[in-house]
């Protein structure tokens, strides 16, 4: 994955998420990237010895999106936390969207409870939800915009105009997979 540039030019999202999430964070990266949205990773935009803090703040600070993978294991963070209450204070000052993206059903935090959500805990919602979330994100999903080579088998289903292209299956199969994984471990360790 390339790094995008930390400028106000160019607009991004910003993904918050737990350390313990990363592999299904790495997914929605993937997915993000795959419809050229720029995002601000830290495994990717952070260098070796920059602050951590200052770097995250000025990326939030420059963003246009804040997405927050949610999960016990985010909510339980202190830099999840340190981050919310960075993008709580940018969407105070400007017009700046919050992006709850739910990973597992959790208690949303008071201030979160009032924003509409990304429900990506079960299968359903994945499926239903990846063309709205990038739809909010001002990008086209394949189900609603088809390569021209991809005209002609659309025309011969003509009963199924909103069918997922095959990248977004592939996607969505592979952060269910990240999903379960997540859940499995959550899972051993109650026991």
């Amino acid at each position: 994955m390339e790094s995008i540039k930390k400028s106000k030019c160019q607009p991004y999202v910003f993904l918050s998420y737990s350390s313990k999430d990363s592999s299904l964070a790495k997914k929605i990266v993937t997915l993000l990237k795959g419809r050229d949205v720029p995002i601000w990773f830290d495994n990717v935009d952070l260098k070796i010895g920059e602050s951590l803090s200052n770097e995250i703040k000025q990326a939030i600070t420059n963003a246009s999106f804040f997405c927050v993978l949610l999960s016990r294991n985010s909510l339980n963070s202190e830099w999840v936390k340190k981050e919310l209450q960075w993008a709580q204070i940018k969407q105070s000052l400007t017009k700046f969207f919050i992006l709850p993206i739910l990973l597992e059903k959790v208690e949303l935090p008071d201030f979160l409870k009032d924003i509409k959500y990304v429900d990506f805990s079960t299968v359903e919602g994945c499926i239903s939800n990846i063309p709205e979330l990038l739809n909010v994100l001002g990008v086209e999903s394949t189900t609603s915009k088809q390569h021209p080579s991809e005209e002609k088998s659309l025309t011969a289903n003509a009963n199924t105009p909103n069918r997922l292209a095959n990248t977004d299956i592939a996607l969505i199969a592979a952060v269910l997979c990240a999903v379960a994984a997540v859940a499995i471990l959550l899972l051993m360790t109650n026991k």
